[in-house]
């Protein structure tokens, strides 16, 4: 199920080789059904959204430890160059900036950004 779908009431409707999740009517989720035992089924783009989601509930993160965990979760998805263009960005210049500052991701403000622009 896809993480922004947690806790929503939805509609799980059963095909013969699948399964079907529904929001309001529009279909978010559709899975293959598997008879083996121990075969788990998963859309891993649902899992790294969750485990995102969980990261930035979470009150004890530093902000320089999000951005790490975000760039290993966009990493499958992102065009090599582009994830080159991040990684860089984010561990030569975000992490050591926020790191030094201690600054936790529930605690982070448009003030603590335009600083960071700013330097």
């Amino acid at each position: 199920m896809p993480a922004e779908y947690v806790g929503k009431d939805v509609a799980v409707v059963a095909f013969d080789s699948m399964l079907a999740a529904y929001y309001e009517g529009k279909q978010i989720a559709p899975h293959r059904i598997s008879y083996q035992r121990k075969d788990l089924v998963v859309n891993p783009q649902h899992c790294r959204r969750l485990t995102l989601k969980q990261t930035m509930d979470a009150e004890d993160v530093l902000f320089s430890d999000f951005m790490l965990q975000w760039l290993e979760i966009v990493k499958p998805t992102t065009a090599i160059t582009t994830y080159s263009s991040y990684s860089n960005m984010v561990k030569g210049i975000i992490v050591p900036y926020f790191k030094a500052r201690g600054i936790m991701l529930k605690q982070l403000r448009p003030t603590d950004i335009q600083a960071f622009y700013m330097e």
